[in-house]
């Protein structure tokens, strides 16, 4: 499978696995955020400071929940990317100086290296369906109990 492939791949299921949390987790957390916003609104009795610093407490959890989110999907590219360099660090050192692209021992190299990206690919895809996706659940869930105490 050619690079371009296991990108699109990759892809695909990031883009799965944060359909999948947005349904389940974050919209619900935006709409409960955004009733509370109404709901500071709507407290005639409120000052506008205390109104404004309960939609503050509202749009501040939104922004900690995108943090949670983007910190874990950092946290994972940073994995695939330690994984991606080093198979080509493993084929660097292989490469004899001067050797021809077109030669048959640099076309095995470069199969190895795709090897090795595909293998660290099909890691990574298993490990957003399951570690990623659970770590950020629960990150969730815990920045959810914070923001009630």
């Amino acid at each position: 499978m050619s690079g371009d492939e296991q990108q699109r791949r990759l892809q695909a299921e990031a883009d799965d696995m944060m359909s999948s949390l947005d349904r389940e987790i974050l919209r619900p957390i935006q709409r409960n955020a955004y009733l509370k916003m109404a709901g500071c609104l709507e407290n005639n009795s409120a000052s506008s400071d205390q109104v404004q610093r309960c939609m503050e407490r509202q749009n501040n959890l939104l922004q900690s929940t995108q943090s949670v989110v983007q910190g874990q999907m950092q946290q994972f590219q940073q994995r695939l990317q330690r994984c991606g360099q080093m198979c080509q660090d493993e084929v660097q050192d292989q490469i004899e100086p001067g050797m021809d692209r077109d030669s048959v021992k640099f076309r095995k190299l470069e199969s190895k290296v795709n090897s090795c990206m595909g293998v660290c690919v099909d890691k990574h895809i298993s490990m957003l369906k399951t570690t990623v996706h659970s770590k950020i659940k629960m990150d969730l869930e815990e920045l959810l109990k914070q923001s009630k105490s």
